[in-house]
């Protein structure tokens, strides 16, 4: 395997590093506003103080992980091993066990999710009210 394809690869983990930590900080930002629009004021500035501390830990988290990353990444290319190679065993050595609760997770997740969202107009018409 070609240093360039390493690099390639090292980039991408990078960026969805990057990208990951940055939609989930966004939903914890939306979250955050919607428990401020909730709750009384005197609520606010707690929540936002608790809102960006957590922000805060989620850049470190995410700054620590992509250095780790490049810097794995950079001792495998300088050993002139393949990074592919590396992360293909690296993921194969997890049990599929594993792989299946997560994706099992995943999905009761996103149907819990889907769900909510369009029960509760329901249950507001049956209700009787119409927010």
């Amino acid at each position: 395997m070609n240093r360039s394809v390493d690099i390639a690869i090292t980039t991408a983990e990078v960026f969805f590093l990057t990208f990951s930590f940055s939609l989930f900080n966004r939903l914890i930002t939306i979250l955050f506003k919607a428990l401020s629009h909730a709750k009384p004021e005197e609520l606010a500035k707690p929540l936002l103080s608790l809102r960006q501390n957590i922000s805060l830990l989620l850049l470190i988290t995410c700054a620590g992980l992509c250095f780790l990353a490049v810097g794995v990444n950079g001792v495998l290319i300088y050993q002139g091993k393949s990074v592919q190679d590396f992360q293909l065993n690296l993921i194969r050595s997890i049990p599929s066990h594993v792989w299946m609760t997560l994706a099992i997770a995943l999905v009761k997740s996103v149907i819990l999710l889907l769900l909510t969202r369009f029960s509760i107009p329901i249950l507001h018409g049956f209700m009787g009210r119409r927010d």
